[in-house]
């Protein structure tokens, strides 16, 4: 993790090794950072930037070189979209300001704004934590010798803007701890994703899951396949039959310091590979499945959150593990097993595992008689047709839970976009042998797998986020590295200190 440190002003004596200036629009000599940043240069930066084509637009950068070190050995300036959400911006200006100081081997950055657009203290904070963290993320666990970096980034200095007054030390520290607190959720979410699957078995998952859990003193437990079996999460069992590794059931439990009568469960998914079982994936259809774990990730880390930043709401997390795997004993299509819930299942697509576990789940935690129930899931493919790669499919039967979590994202700049539970489809899960059917027919894959659960979740106020897209990146984004994103845990962390 990065060493931060909070000062007022743009720093400009020579002791960081890059000073990245946020810039929206042409560069102007009044902006009270690039005025006396020009001034030290000795350069017309709205002429040089004229030269260079440089508009202050997203994605634009200008570098330059210091004199002589001053203001710093080299100098960034990087465009900010103006229409996007403010916290989103603090972000990716960090994380393209960090990932410029990796390129060139510099280890000290300074970040600086003449404009924070709003955003109160500990949010401008947070969000410059998170985009440098981010910048500065490279899962590397695996790489020797020459792969392995060397170097990189140590220490990010955050410029409060010269016209604002800075903020008391014991209230920056605090924001910084807060800050840093998401920021670690966020690393081990993505560190776990990250993980290859002949690592990250379930039991795997959940031994780290137990060292979380008592470093930072939440109560933890983990059930094993007979244990499973006895509580009745058969169709956790079933997913399971065809893999070597034992399934692995987790609960964690956060208690607020004072008692609170709002009870809030967290679900996610744990797949920890997924080949489709019986129903083998092709082999690039199978290639990230590794990723398949990423709402159990998601679930772990912002209980990890929970217990730094002490929300005072009570959060219990519960994260069903399991491979799906072709062997011997796996389930086979027309199967019909009889969930927690008492509901029976026909089985006629093993590939469409992921509800099935997240149904024994979400029965499961009515009996802990939430006040809201919420599950996040790499789910369906369908969803990142609809919505491509880069938004979450929120459903839910409660308005008023769903404004509350779609207005913490809108406050965050992740993508969610909610989806109707259209109920002229559920009769596509209607089976002649069972109560349900796990799957339904070609279109509208997202939804029917959104209304399958809804049978298993009462009256409660329910919300179901289907991360398929982007909980897992190709390649690095503006806001998010390679590979396991950690997507969704700034959003659900905000929705529980609302």
């Amino acid at each position: 993790m990065l060493k931060f440190e909070v000062v007022h002003g743009p720093l400009l004596d020579g002791s960081a090794d890059l000073l990245a200036v946020a810039v929206s629009g042409r560069p102007n000599s009044r902006d009270p950072v690039l005025g006396p940043l020009a001034k030290t240069l000795g350069v017309d930066l709205g002429t040089l930037a004229d030269e260079e084509l440089f508009e202050g637009k997203a994605d634009q950068q200008l570098a330059l070189s210091g004199r002589d070190r001053l203001p710093a050995r080299r100098i960034l300036l990087v465009g900010i979209d103006p229409t996007t959400p403010a916290y989103l911006r603090a972000r990716t200006f960090a994380v393209a300001a960090v990932r410029h100081a990796l390129a060139l081997n510099l280890r000290r950055v300074a970040l600086a704004w003449s404009d924070l657009w709003g955003l109160e203290t500990a949010a401008w904070i947070e969000a410059a934590v998170v985009g440098a963290e981010t910048g500065a993320y490279r899962f590397i666990e695996y790489l020797t010798e020459d792969r392995r970096p060397k170097n990189g980034v140590t220490s990010v200095v955050l410029c409060t803007p010269p016209g604002r007054r800075p903020p008391p030390p014991a209230r920056v520290d605090e924001a910084l701890a807060r800050a840093g607190a998401l920021a670690e959720a966020l690393q081990l979410a993505r560190d776990l994703v990250n993980e290859p699957p002949n690592v990250l078995t379930p039991a795997e998952l959940a031994r780290r899951a137990q060292a979380t859990a008592k470093r930072v003193g939440l109560k933890i437990e983990v059930w094993d396949g007979p244990e499973i079996a006895k509580r009745g999460l058969h169709l956790l069992c079933a997913v399971q039959r065809g893999a070597e590794n034992p399934a692995r059931f987790i609960r964690i439990d956060y208690r607020p310091p004072k008692p609170s009568r709002r009870r809030v469960v967290l679900v996610g998914k744990g797949l920890t590979f997924d080949s489709g079982g019986l129903c083998l994936k092709p082999p690039k259809s199978m290639q990230d499945m590794k990723c398949d774990m990423s709402g159990g990730a998601l679930v772990l880390a912002t209980m990890l959150a929970c217990a730094l930043r002490k929300p005072k709401v009570e959060v219990i997390a519960l994260i069903p593990c399991t491979e799906n795997m072709p062997g011997g004993g796996a389930m086979r299509t027309g199967d019909v097993v009889r969930s927690y819930s008492g509901k029976t299942v026909e089985i006629l697509n093993t590939d469409a595992e992921g509800r099935l576990i997240l149904a024994d789940a979400l029965a499961y935690a009515l009996d802990l008689k939430p006040s809201v129930l919420i599950d996040h899931a790499t789910l369906t493919g369908a969803c990142m047709v609809a919505l491509g790669p880069n938004a979450a499919g929120l459903f839910s039967n409660d308005d008023a839970e769903a404004g509350r979590l779609l207005r913490a994202a809108q406050f965050t700049g992740e993508q969610y976009w909610r989806l109707p539970l259209a109920e002229d489809l559920k009769e596509l899960l209607r089976s002649e042998v069972a109560d349900l059917r796990n799957v339904g027919e070609q279109y509208g894959g997202a939804i029917t797998a959104a209304l399958f659960l809804r049978n298993f979740v009462g009256s409660v106020p329910w919300i179901h986020v289907d991360i398929a897209g982007p909980a897992w990146a190709e390649k690095a984004t503006s806001y998010a590295p390679r590979g396991g994103t950690g997507f969704g845990i700034p959003t659900l962390l905000r929705f529980l200190e609302s």
